[in-house]
């Protein structure tokens, strides 16, 4: 349990891999009161954008052709998120799944480990899969702007040659992360953008990597007088909340028309290269594993829940032909992930040959639900 700023709270969760919640509720309140002008152009923009992107999904619903969808989901669809703390084990629990689309995280706080990250990244480009990268930020990171520029260059130097993607930032709604609003957040992306541009041609930048159904914070990293550019956007498009994708939030968002309204939003911006969504983190925390699980014991679901919940998601976010990968989070973790490692040994989900039968038949099987509307 380390802090890494002294005038930024940031301390980590090894259980849930993410970071604690910040409990000093006078020091969040100092630090959104500095950013309300950004908070107040957040909100305007997403006040004209949302109404405007909802009737442009309608409209696109209705006017779309029906041309019948592939029976088959293409290969880079399945994504499973893997992380180097978990071992190299992991190389051969992705083989057997059958996976070739990975996401390994990078925390900005651990780049002196970066040759380790590397040898790991490496491992995966040998076998022959795809891997994005997911660049974690942290507070100390954000605010020391001068040091970000050395290693946001160091990085995707190193990482040039070895990935094809590189999520910039994590969850940046979310003040345990470091943001404290979007403006602060596209400061962060610029950075990166002009690195990449310089030294990473190749590496494609996608963002915002906004959690949950906010998409008010969608609409201002979408659409603001920045030079800024997302070669894709991602999302970590949870619905935990709701239980069952197909069960609604706000009387009828889904899953499907999360998905929906997310890729409305994309094709208006002018700030998106390749309007196809990826989704970079989605799972549900499991019953009975605290302090793994990543919430309250509210949301977390039976392991059969879990699995069956699992291929929905895929089937429905495959049926609205606006994703090209989703990434599962995570291949191991007790609280949420394919495997449960505790004890000291793996344990496979039953979930875990769900997911390996799903990609081997590539949702052909359509005795699920498919989320259509």
């Amino acid at each position: 349990m380390t802090l890494l700023s002294s005038h930024r709270s940031f301390e980590w969760d090894e259980h849930s891999d993410q970071p604690k919640i910040i409990l000093d509720k006078a020091f969040k309140r100092r630090m959104r009161a500095q950013h309300w002008p950004d908070l107040l152009k957040m909100f305007a923009t997403a006040g004209v954008v949302l109404p405007s992107a909802m009737i442009a999904m309608g409209l696109k619903s209705l006017l779309r052709p029906q041309s019948p969808r592939p029976r088959q989901a293409p290969a880079n669809f399945f994504g499973m998120g893997v992380s180097l703390e978990r071992g190299d084990i992991q190389y051969d629990l992705v083989a057997e799944l059958g996976v070739t689309e990975v996401l390994v995280r990078l925390p900005f706080w651990k780049l002196e480990d970066l040759s380790h990250y590397l040898r790991f990244i490496e491992g995966w480009h040998r076998r022959g899969c795809n891997v994005m990268v997911n660049l974690l930020q942290d507070p100390r990171t954000i605010s020391d702007t001068t040091n970000l520029e050395r290693q946001a260059r160091v990085a995707l130097s190193a990482l040039q040659g070895l990935i094809s993607k590189a999520q910039v930032g994590n969850a940046i709604n979310r003040a345990k992360w470091g943001f404290y609003s979007v403006s602060e957040y596209l400061d962060f992306l610029e950075v990166f953008q002009a690195a990449r541009d310089t030294y990473a041609a190749d590496i494609k930048l996608c963002g915002p990597a906004v959690i949950d159904f906010e998409y008010h914070h969608t609409a201002r990293a979408l659409f603001n007088t920045r030079t800024i550019q997302f070669d894709q956007v991602s999302a970590l498009l949870y619905v935990d909340r709701c239980g069952h994708p197909m069960n609604p939030q706000l009387g009828v968002f889904n899953a499907t028309r999360k998905i929906q309204l997310l890729s409305a939003l994309t094709s208006m911006s002018s700030k998106v290269a390749n309007p196809q969504l990826l989704v970079t983190e989605v799972n549900w925390p499991i019953k009975g594993t605290a302090p793994y699980a990543p919430t309250s014991e509210t949301e977390c679901v039976s392991e059969e829940e879990y699995e069956d919940y699992m291929v929905a998601y895929y089937q429905m976010a495959f049926a609205t032909q606006m994703v090209e990968t989703v990434y599962w989070h995570q291949l191991i973790a007790p609280g949420y992930g394919l495997v449960d490692n505790r004890d000291g040994r793996l344990r496979r989900r039953e979930a875990f040959g769900r997911y390996q039968r799903m990609v081997q038949e590539t949702l052909r099987d359509r005795s699920e639900p498919t989320g259509e509307v």
